[in-house]
């Protein structure tokens, strides 16, 4: 009887692995997101808060043509060489299995054990990112959006790209096991694996790899040239919302 009680515990502790699945898409890392949504340095986007899409509005770098000197559109490439940046704690991860109690601090363990390298890398980036959207340069392209200076939507703006020859993600530290890690958090341990393949390519050579983006809300003024204005909207974090919206 004994011997029976003790097949049919290994068999239930067997059925409870402990797993972790990390989502790449959209990822948040240190300094922007992994750039799942092939945006492009410049690009802004328009957020439904109700239904959670996202329509491209246009390429304030392409459509307006920023000049130098002084001008509030003018933007900076620096050579970075190679690169590395590493998960954000935001980083989306699906827990499978008894992690009554611990899930918090698992999903920490996760994300403060992945990090990204990219090859050949180039920053661009805007010098005066806060002033961009509301300047006289962009008039034009403020006075279209005025049907959109509503609550219910906000804009994404992408101020910032890392672009490279490619980029490959890995686990960092702990116990390696081909494609996963072994992690233990109070004692219990758990394997962590990665749900998008084994690398992510850039789209092309030079292609931004990883994006930083801000989000801004635009309301309707008694001055200026267009009666509208763009307010950053500080309450939320640009990198969640690009990775799933708000």
């Amino acid at each position: 009887m004994k011997r029976w009680v003790m097949i049919i515990l290994a068999l239930a502790l067997s059925g409870c692995a402990r797993n972790a699945f990390v989502n790449l898409e959209n990822a948040p890392v240190s300094n922007g997101n992994i750039n799942s949504r092939q945006v492009v340095f410049g690009d802004v986007l328009l957020l439904n808060r109700e239904s959670g899409t996202f329509n491209y509005l246009g390429n304030l770098i392409r459509d307006q043509n920023p000049q130098g000197g002084d001008d509030p559109l003018k933007t900076r490439r620096i050579n970075k060489g190679n690169y590395t940046a590493y998960a954000s704690d935001d980083i989306a991860v699906e827990l499978s299995g008894n992690f009554k109690g611990i899930e918090a601090q698992a999903k920490a363990q996760v994300a403060s054990s992945i990090k990204f390298n990219m090859e050949e890398t180039v920053q661009d980036r805007f010098v005066y990112p806060l002033e961009v959207l509301n300047a006289k340069e962009v008039v034009q392209f403020r006075s279209s959006l005025a049907p959109y200076a509503d609550d219910k939507y906000r804009f994404l703006f992408i101020n910032e790209a890392f672009s490279g020859k490619d980029i490959e993600y890995s686990f960092n530290g702990g116990k390696q096991d081909g494609a996963s890690i072994k992690l233990k958090v109070a004692g219990r341990g758990f394997k962590a694996h990665f749900k998008n393949g084994s690398s992510i390519k850039c789209q092309g050579q030079q292609s931004s790899c990883i994006v930083r983006s801000q989000i801004w809300r635009l309301v309707r003024t008694s001055g200026g040239a267009t009666g509208l204005k763009f307010l950053l909207d500080t309450d939320a974090e640009a990198n969640i919302v690009f990775q799933q919206g708000l």
